[in-house]
């Protein structure tokens, strides 16, 4: 997992931030998914539901996929 998802700072308010408006989904629970092994946005809608309404939430659920694979 990288450092970007790691660090210290995501212990903080960061990971309380809602990613997901349409289903009030978490930073944290996105990141959570993608360290159990969500590697795309489909597995981690599978998981937490982002993205499963209006879409608006895809382009920071690929950055923080991307993210995780920058190790």
């Amino acid at each position: 997992m990288s450092d970007a998802l790691n660090s210290p700072e995501n212990d903080t308010e960061e990971m309380q931030q809602q990613v997901c408006v349409c289903y009030d989904v978490m930073r944290w629970e996105i990141v959570e998914s993608i360290r159990q092994g969500a590697d795309t946005v489909e597995k981690v809608s599978d998981t937490t539901y982002a993205c499963q309404g209006c879409g608006g939430c895809r382009p920071k659920i690929e950055s923080l996929i991307e993210q995780s694979s920058r190790d």
